[in-house]
This record gives structure tokens, sequence and C-alpha cells, in this order.
């Protein structure tokens, strides 16, 4: 290569060069610009989004008692609490808890009830997919199955409920119309270990 070509050669690569440093740059900010707006718009949307479970739903209250409950198993040899007095049990057992962890916080007549089919059995042996713990409507220390749900929510179509591995999920009331037709999309789920 004689001078001429070389000297021609290097201001080419030269620029090359200028080029990836500029694409480097852009893909540098590009990223910082994601980080920025990840931690600012979608950590603000979770916690407003946890705030609102916690002040405006039983979701939050549901999970709380849930994992009270698992707690209470795993100081009691794996048993949970009798379902007449579930309540008293588990506030006399975890003193974190207050009266209104066991009700909707913004409907108070709309509180959870545990699921009398669980009564005294051992927490380990339950399937995951049963339900622990449902919203419905009366008083303290309430428990029952899917006959306690036809009769308070009448007029609800969709409840949530706790499984025993700590999902919630909403299911959908089988409930009888004007026309004796069943409404809703019903889904029928796991109320008995044994089922």
């Amino acid at each position: 290569m004689d001078n001429k070509e070389f000297e021609n050669s290097t201001p080419i690569s030269r620029k090359k060069g200028k080029y990836y440093v500029y694409i480097t740059a852009a893909a540098a900010v590009f990223c910082t610009m994601l980080l920025f707006f990840y931690f600012v718009v979608i950590g603000t949307t979770i916690k407003n989004r946890q705030w609102a479970a916690k002040n405006f739903t039983i979701e939050y209250n549901l999970l709380t008692v849930g994992k009270a409950l698992q707690k209470y198993a795993d100081d009691h040899n794996g048993y949970l609490p009798p379902a007449e007095n579930w309540c008293d049990a588990l506030l006399q057992f975890d003193k974190t808890l207050t009266q209104s962890d066991f009700k909707h916080p913004k409907k108070p007549e709309i509180v959870m009830a545990f699921n009398k089919n669980l009564s005294g059995l051992r927490f380990a042996d339950i399937p995951k997919d049963t339900i622990l713990l449902f919203e419905t409507q009366g008083g303290w220390d309430l428990s029952g199955d899917e006959n306690l749900i036809q009769i308070a929510n009448s007029k609800q179509a969709i409840l949530d409920v706790l499984l025993a591995n700590m999902e919630i999920k909403s299911y959908w009331v089988k409930y009888k119309g004007n026309n004796e037709n069943w409404r809703g999309r019903f889904e029928p789920v796991r109320w008995k270990p044994e089922n």
C-alpha cells in the first residue's frame, strides 16, 4: 500500500469510530430513559395498585388473614383452628391482627368466612386449590360453604375467594334470575379436601 492509499483510508476509519460512539451514547441514553420510565411510571402504578387493594378491596385482608392462618397452623402442629371460633383464635394468636382485618375496608357488611370443611384439619393435607377463606355477608366467626354464599350474597354475582395456596380467585356465584335460569358464569370450585 502506498502513502496516498494509506492517507485516504485513515479518515474513513475515524468516521466509522465516531458513529459507533454516537450509537453507543444513544443506546445508553435510551436505556437510562427506560429505567427512569419503569421506576417512575410502572413502579408508581404497582404501588398505587397495592394501596388500592389494601384500602378499597377485601383482597389484601384475605391474604393477610390467610397468611395468619398458615402461621397458626405452623404453631399448632400443622392444624387449622376450629370453625366455630376461628376469628377469636387468630386474634389471640396474632396480635398484629385487628377485627377490621376480617372485613371489607369500605363495606363493613362484607366479611370473610372460613371454609367449615377445613375445621381442625392439617394445613399440609389440604389440596392447594381448596377454598380457605371467602367473602360473604354476616357476622363474626362466620364459617360455612357454598350454601352460605348462596344465602348471603343473592344479589352479588362475583365474590373473591382465597385458596389454600394463597391465590385469590374471583368466584362466580351460581344463582337464579327471575326466569329461573342460572345466571352468571358459574365455575365449580373445591370446598372439601376429598373432592
